[in-house]
């Protein structure tokens, strides 16, 4: 399998806000070759106008590889290469290279498993890390009085704390288990693209607003 990797001079992962190489590989049982090198430097790009399209000219170069190691994962770029590229994310620590067999392994169960989901989305599920305890799914909040029904979530603020959960693992329980909302808002980059599709099911119903910050503004509440 081809696996990417974005590393120092040494050959150990950096974080995506560092700039660096990106290996691309060919992992198999006889081991790893290198088959690409593109240089990478986000400096100037961190702006949501700027990295979108960056990160899009990264991808383009990697020969359909959907798995990529780095040191850390952090939420806007999680955001925009698992949601809207396609590409899973893997935190590492040291050598990627020492950790392809673990990557590989849980990369092509984590496939099976989406081969198995209804319809097959990859948003079903997000990267992964190489070891680490599990994570605590962040809940929406109340807005104003408690039985007012009305949840307000950041989905980008919880993403960049928490990295490794996608919109559908922070969403879909709230959705699913709380039946008596008003309206929930939802704070995002762009709205999930499941989130059409899940909707109907549940009697749910969209509504987005862009607003002054520059982010969506996506307003969940049962059909009328």
């Amino acid at each position: 399998m081809k696996i990417a990797a974005l590393v120092d001079e040494k050959g150990n992962a950096l974080p995506f806000s560092e700039s660096g190489t990106i290996k691309l590989y060919d992992f198999d049982d006889c081991g790893s070759r290198c088959l690409r090198e593109i240089a990478y430097d986000p400096a100037g790009k961190l702006t949501l106008s700027a990295i979108r399209p960056y990160l899009s000219g990264i991808v383009a170069q990697l020969d359909g590889c959907k798995t990529f190691a780095m040191q850390k994962k952090a939420g806007l770029f999680n955001v925009i290469f698992e949601e809207e590229l396609g590409v899973r994310i893997w935190g590492v620590s040291g050598s990627p290279v020492a950790v392809f067999p673990q990557i590989k392994e849980q990369a092509e169960a984590l496939g099976a498993e989406l081969d198995a989901c209804a319809g097959g989305c990859f948003s079903c599920h997000g990267g992964g890390q190489t070891g680490g305890a599990e994570m605590i799914i962040p809940t929406p909040s109340p807005v104003g009085d408690i039985d007012s029904g009305m949840f307000q979530i950041n989905l980008i603020e919880v993403q960049q704390k928490n990295s490794s959960l996608n919109s559908q693992e922070i969403l879909l329980p709230f959705l699913e288990g709380k039946k008596d909302f008003i309206e929930l808002e939802i704070i995002c980059m762009h709205v999930p693209k499941w989130l059409d599709r899940e909707l109907g099911a549940l009697n749910l119903q969209l509504a987005v607003e862009e607003q002054k910050d520059g982010f969506c503004h996506a307003f969940v509440s049962l059909k009328s």
